[in-house]
C-alpha cells in the first residue's frame, strides 16, 4: 500500500466523522408513519425521550374518522414535556366537522393549565396539513401550520420528551421526522 491511500483513507475516516452528530441521532428517532386511531372517549399516544435540546419536528398530520358517538370531540395533540411541565399544541374538531379549533397550552407537572391560547388556523379537517415545532434548549418552542403564521410559548427549562396523542378519531402523521439542532 503507498503513502498516498494511507493518508486518503485517514481523510476519509476523519472527514466521516464530521458529521453532524444531531442528525445522526434522530436518523432513527420515530416512525415516518405513526396511526393513532381512538373512539368511545379514549386515547392512543406515542412517546419518546428527545434525543436532542434543540432541534424541528415536522410531520403531515390528517386527523379523520370522527367517533360522533363520543361526547369528546376529535382532537390531535403535539405534547412536548420538560421535567416539571408541558406545551401542548392541539388541533380539534368543533361538533365533529371543519372549521378545526387549534390552541396552545401549557401545564404545570400536575396537568393544570398556566396559559391557554386559542388561535386561528388554517388546519383543515381530514386532509393533510403539515405541521413544524421548533425548540431550543431553553424551552422556547414554536409551532406553525402550513407554512402559515407561527405561534410561540417557553417552558424556561429544557425538554425531555415529545408526545404525539390521537382521540375521538384517527390521526395520522405522516412524513414524521425530528431534525436536531444540538444533539444531547
Amino acid at each position: 500500500m503507498d503513502h498516498a491511500a494511507i493518508v486518503f483513507g485517514a481523510v476519509a475516516l476523519i472527514t466521516a466523522g464530521t458529521a453532524p452528530a444531531g442528525d445522526d441521532v434522530a436518523r432513527d428517532f420515530m416512525p415516518a408513519t405513526i396511526v393513532l386511531a381512538a373512539t368511545g372517549g379514549h386515547f392512543n399516544k406515542w412517546q419518546k425521550d428527545l434525543p436532542c435540546t434543540s432541534g424541528v419536528f415536522n410531520t403531515d398530520l390528517q386527523i379523520s374518522d370522527p367517533d360522533y358517538n363520543s361526547t369528546w370531540e376529535t382532537a390531535s395533540q403535539i405534547v412536548l414535556r420538560s421535567k416539571s411541565g408541558a406545551a401542548v399544541f392541539q388541533v380539534r374538531t368543533v361538533q365533529h366537522a371543519s372549521p378545526m379549533a387549534a390552541n396552545l397550552v401549557i401545564r404545570d407537572g400536575g396537568q393544570g393549565e398556566i396559559l391557554h391560547r386559542d388561535f386561528q388556523t388554517t388546519f383543515n379537517f381530514e386532509k393533510s396539513n403539515h405541521v413544524a415545532v421548533s425548540w431550543n434548549a431553553s424551552g422556547m418552542i414554536k409551532v406553525s401550520i402550513n407554512d402559515g403564521d407561527t405561534h410561540d410559548v417557553s417552558l424556561d427549562q429544557p425538554l425531555v420528551s415529545l408526545e404525539l396523542v390521537g382521540s375521538g378519531g384517527k390521526a395520522v402523521f405522516s412524513s414524521a421526522s425530528v431534525n436536531c439542532t444540538n444533539a444531547q
